[in-house]
């Protein structure tokens, strides 16, 4: 019973936060077109049988030539059934698991309830939590079964596993085949093993982006496949690396007022909170900095800030590795508690950190739980009711924090995507008027506001919906 309760009790804290986080954003409206929005309308295809693409952004894109994401082809059932909130449901369970595999892995030394705890501290699992749904992150919960499996030489099963790895994502075969590079190296008795998976890996992922990905219609704009240009950025990315390396200290003292800055200071504060969060770890054990030499240099040459930096999803593969790391450590110290505590509290004091004083503060509402003033609005259910309400048979086009609500029809757009031929279009009162600047939003209100073609049916504090007039059908 006692070592039941080692289990449940991480388990059972990483699902109460990580749900509150995450449901509370999407009743908050604070999901979005990009990327909850779209990815259900993509399950919504899927299981539909009709094509899924971009159009809900006004691109003219396959969703396997943005994503090579076969989870929402398994999702869609569910996603026809709940919407949004299935796909946040698989990935807030995803964390459960991810966590009772993490207690699971220092069962036999006893370290199963640390390994749990520093779960739920890191950094990259609230993030992820808040903000929208992402397979990858179902992935990176996976990795840590993969990890297991090999060690305990279930290698026929590791197979199966590696092969539903890979569909999570088009870079989730070039994460495993250096994840199983460095398993190769920690482990030697079945290297062999571990080679074929990294090599078989690699093909796969050399197919996935230079055949599969290519083979589906593109509007020829630049695509998630230009991230791939390895060869040629290897060798840039040394420099930032470096320079990162070198401004450490001083992004543990910085902290700019600002919103989105400068490519270089989110990159100084991504060492440091790696770093303090478990990454010296890594440094005893290259092996284990082998497997997210991917994630790494990724993170040096991006020059979008949400992509080098501690934001959202692009972090989550820092988790599974870290704990494999942690556990490999703890095993064989002789004072596990002590160690333990040294992973726990910097890793709880790096979340503090990112959640309060994060260097990129254009999206902190999302992770900010602890203000539940702020965190969950008290006048929401007028605004839901306001939209279940339209029909939905209709073409829609609405603000970004909508469309989530909304997807799971036949026709559905960002604002200010087909505006002109919408039956409905949904704009808000509020600051958040991303794809818009505030100025644009207006304009848009204005504009609609004074068309005789449109009645503002509705207009709350929130958003105001505007309904085609009958008669005035669209082209």
């Amino acid at each position: 019973m006692r070592n039941r309760m080692r289990v449940l009790l991480p388990v059972l804290l990483t699902l109460v936060l990580t749900g509150f986080i995450s449901f509370s954003n999407h009743l908050a409206f604070r999901t979005y077109a990009l990327d909850l929005g779209l990815y259900t309308q993509h399950a919504w295809n899927y299981f539909n049988g009709n094509s899924p693409d971009l159009s809900m952004v006004g691109r003219t894109v396959h969703a396997l030539a943005d994503h090579f994401d076969l989870y929402l082809i398994f999702l869609s059932p569910f996603a026809a059934l709940g919407g949004a909130w299935a796909l946040l449901v698989a990935q807030w369970l995803s964390f459960g698991v991810g966590c009772s595999l993490a207690c699971r892995l220092g069962r036999r030394e006893r370290t199963g309830m640390f390994l749990g705890l520093y779960f739920v501290c890191l950094w990259p699992v609230i993030q992820a939590a808040g903000f929208d749904y992402h397979s990858n992150v179902i992935a990176a919960m996976g990795w840590l079964l993969w990890w297991q499996l090999m060690r305990n030489r279930r290698h026929a099963w590791s197979w199966i596993l590696l092969i539903l790895l890979w569909v999570g994502k088009e870079d989730m075969p070039l994460w495993m085949t250096f994840s199983a590079l460095g398993g190769a190296l920690h482990f030697r008795t079945h290297r062999r093993t571990f080679l074929l998976q990294s090599g078989a890996s690699f093909i796969f992922f050399l197919v996935v982006i230079g055949v599969l990905m290519p083979a589906f219609p593109s509007d020829g704009a630049v695509s998630n496949l230009g991230k791939y240009g390895m060869i040629e950025q290897l060798f840039s990315s040394v420099t930032p690396l470096v320079d990162s390396l070198q401004q450490l200290l001083i992004s543990l003292l910085h902290s700019p007022e600002g919103g989105i800055i400068d490519s270089r200071d989110v990159r100084h504060e991504f060492w440091a909170f790696f770093l303090l969060s478990g990454g010296w770890l890594l440094i005893r054990r290259p092996a284990f900095l082998i497997m997210l030499l991917p994630l790494i240099f990724s993170k040096m040459w991006h020059d979008n800030p949400l992509f080098g930096g501690t934001l959202a999803h692009h972090n989550i593969a820092l988790v599974p590795v870290l704990i494999a790391a942690a556990h490999d450590f703890l095993k064989n110290a002789s004072h596990k508690t002590a160690w333990a505590l040294l992973l726990i509290l910097p890793a709880l004091s790096v979340t503090v950190r990112s959640l309060d004083r994060p260097v990129n503060r254009s999206a902190i509402a999302n992770t900010r739980f602890y203000q539940f003033e702020k965190f969950i609005p008290k006048d929401l259910s007028e605004s839901h009711a306001l939209l279940q309400e339209i029909p939905h048979s209709a073409t829609v086009s609405a603000m970004s924090q909508y469309v989530p609500h909304l997807a799971g029809r036949r026709y559905i757009y960002e604002f200010p995507v087909m505006c002109e031929k919408a039956d409905y279009v949904i704009i808000t009162h509020r600051e958040e008027t991303y794809p818009l600047s505030i100025e644009e939003r207006n304009r848009f209100l204005e504009a609609f506001t004074n068309e005789a073609e449109w009645e503002n049916s509705v207009s709350t504090k929130a958003f105001s919906i505007f309904k085609r007039r009958m008669g005035q059908h669209h082209n």
